[in-house]
């Protein structure tokens, strides 16, 4: 993760949609999509399988999942879109695929625990 974006560092805010981080004195930089992806700790493969199971671009999808992930009922809603995917790949005799998805949710499910 980088450094500047740690959640708590005096004088930070922290915007994932405009991916923009403010600092205290009023000035803006610009971040990467890979800063918004490591804030939200998510990973390229959580992108990927969220862009095509809604069939968009890369970029779009990250910005999307980076902004569901932010709440309870977003981190249900990938959840539920990553148990789809499994599914939907194993349904097809892909089953690499499945167990590539396997891996990729279980690790989204470590880093994003749903509340119980």
């Amino acid at each position: 993760m980088n450094p500047r974006l740690q959640w708590g560092a005096s004088g930070l805010a922290f915007n994932c949609a405009n991916a923009v981080l403010r600092v205290s004195d009023g000035t803006e930089e610009m971040l990467s999509l890979r800063d918004c992806l490591d804030y939200c700790d998510l990973t390229d493969d959580d992108v990927e399988v969220i862009a095509e199971h809604e069939h968009l671009p890369h970029a779009m999808a990250a910005h999307i999942v980076c902004g569901l992930v932010q709440t309870a009922a977003g981190v249900v809603v990938i959840d539920h879109l990553m148990n789809d995917m499994i599914e939907r790949a194993r349904s097809a005799g892909q089953f690499e695929k499945a167990e590539h998805v396997l891996h990729v949710y279980a690790r989204f499910r470590a880093t994003h625990p749903l509340a119980h």
